[in-house]
């Protein structure tokens, strides 16, 4: 399958048509299967659109910003013990890892795929 007819059959699915469906595009957001259907459809959103200064989609965003404030509220808590503060340093290290894989899966998907069931 080649790049065309793969973004062919995205479109396809996108507007309601039945799977491998061919389409024409007629309009950025409009889009007629050769299925039958006489009216464009139109075609939903893929995706929110990432913060150009992050890559962070805005649902991404609002975790990353609710790590802020756990880890300004973490700090106003007393030491209990001293690796405490290493311990979650490395927490919250890990969230962000997380968040940054997302960000390399949408624009590396062949290197870092999605297994999303």
């Amino acid at each position: 399958m080649n790049a065309v007819s793969a973004e062919i059959q995205i479109a396809a699915h996108l507007c309601y048509g039945p799977p491998g469906a061919k389409v024409h595009v007629f309009v950025a957001g409009d889009r007629r299967c050769e299925c039958g259907l006489s009216e464009p459809l139109h075609v939903p959103s893929l995706a929110p659109v990432p913060e150009p200064e992050t890559g962070l989609l805005p649902d991404e965003r609002r975790v990353m910003d609710l790590m802020d404030e756990v880890w300004n509220a973490w700090h106003k808590l007393p030491v209990q013990h001293p690796d405490e503060a290493a311990d979650f340093a490395a927490a919250v290290h890990r969230v962000q890892y997380l968040l940054a894989i997302r960000i390399a899966r949408r624009h590396y998907p062949i290197g870092w795929p999605v297994k999303a069931s």
